[in-house]
């Protein structure tokens, strides 16, 4: 099962994240770098999907593909500006959920890396540092998960250790095991451990068969590994509630 929900996680990335960035065509670099505006609308939802080879349901009509973001932004850990852009398909195949796709771009409209993720926002966890990028991201079932990403040696690193296995999730809207309460937990900040460094929190209930409603709080601690920080559970999360994963009839 582990396993299983790895290769899940391997899929979900519409592009790997490299050590440098990957060249785009002089078309796309064009509209990129007209950041903040958009010049043509369409003619940039249509080489998005062309240079990325995007899904798209032709069986689907009255859906209206959209840019819903396009803007500068900063990342922690870089000093230079990035581009984000979000093109959403408003589809509705369930191949092709979650129907959005984000690009991380410099500013010479070169691609940095490419998700599919629900949602993000931007989290600033210290005083005078660039936020971190903090996506949510589910299969078409509801098995979900978030992701949190810093600037390191010219990518973007996923910093959030998450659990040690498939269960339990920060975002649980498939009753196998259990569901969220809410599906997607709700996301804090503290310094737990009083090091001086934020430390991620997420909260919430897990409703699971023959335990209706058992309140959570799960702590990821702010580490430093390799000279990049990570954030780590503060204990094994997945041994602690393994007690509630047994299935319904067993």
């Amino acid at each position: 099962m582990k396993l299983k929900i790895q290769f899940i996680l391997m899929l979900s990335v519409l592009l790997v994240n490299n050590a440098q960035t990957q060249t785009t065509s002089p078309e796309l670099a064009k509209l990129i770098r007209s950041v903040p505006q958009i010049k043509d609308t369409s003619r940039l939802i249509h080489t998005l999907i062309e240079e990325f080879e995007l899904g798209v349901d032709s069986m689907a009509a009255g859906f209206a593909s959209t840019i819903d973001r396009f803007e500068k932004v900063r990342i922690h850990n870089n000093q230079e500006e990035l581009i984000l852009i979000e093109y959403n398909s408003h589809d509705r195949a369930m191949a092709l959920l979650p129907y959005k796709h984000q690009f991380i771009f410099n500013i010479q409209g070169e691609l940095v890396s490419g998700y599919q993720a629900e949602s993000f926002r931007f989290i600033q966890l210290n005083s005078g540092e660039s936020p971190h990028l903090l996506m949510q991201n589910s299969t078409a079932k509801g098995n979900g998960w978030h992701e949190m990403y810093s600037w390191h040696a010219d990518s973007l690193i996923n910093v959030f250790g998450g659990f040690s296995d498939y269960f339990p999730k920060t975002y649980d809207a498939h009753d196998d095991f259990g569901l969220n309460q809410p599906f997607e937990l709700k996301f804090s900040l503290k310094d737990d451990n009083n090091d001086g460094r934020t430390d991620l929190v997420f909260s919430g209930n897990i409703v699971a068969y023959n335990h209706p409603k058992t309140p959570v709080e799960f702590i990821f601690l702010a580490t430093r590994r390799r000279g990049l920080e990570r954030f780590i559970q503060k204990e094994n999360y997945s041994k602690k509630y393994a007690y509630l994963i047994k299935k319904k009839n067993h």
